[in-house]
């Protein structure tokens, strides 16, 4: 996960910089010194177009804590669920009430008009 150097891919350098400013741009916090956790881009009132020229200018900084947040991310989100046993019985109950819930409206939907009547047969 090396940063291109600005002589060797000036492009791939700017996609990562739009990938960086994206990636971090909702985060609550971002990566501060030993004593400080700055609030993160949004919170410090910032569009979009402000954060990435931001980020593009301090790309090395950034880039460290776009990896950082990725391996946190993944070890807290994404490990847990795919991890989740698909066939197990907490994973048939996780979306039973969901599905309920569609099929019970998908159900009033056949009945009921365009009109929000009931339709007669």
């Amino acid at each position: 996960m090396s940063l291109p150097t600005e002589a060797g891919d000036p492009a791939g350098r700017v996609l990562l910089a739009k990938l960086v400013a994206c990636y971090l741009y909702p985060k609550e916090f971002l990566e501060g010194e030993a004593s400080t956790t700055p609030e993160g881009a949004i919170a410090q009132g910032y569009d979009f177009d402000e954060w990435f020229a931001i980020v593009s200018a301090d790309l090395e900084s950034y880039y460290g804590q776009f990896v950082t947040r990725v391996l946190m991310d993944h070890a807290e989100l994404i490990s847990p669920y795919s991890r989740f046993p698909k066939t197990s019985r907490i994973f048939a109950n996780f979306f039973k009430r969901m599905q309920k819930q569609r099929a019970r409206h998908s159900w009033s939907q056949r009945f009921t008009s365009s009109n929000g009547g009931r339709r007669r047969w």
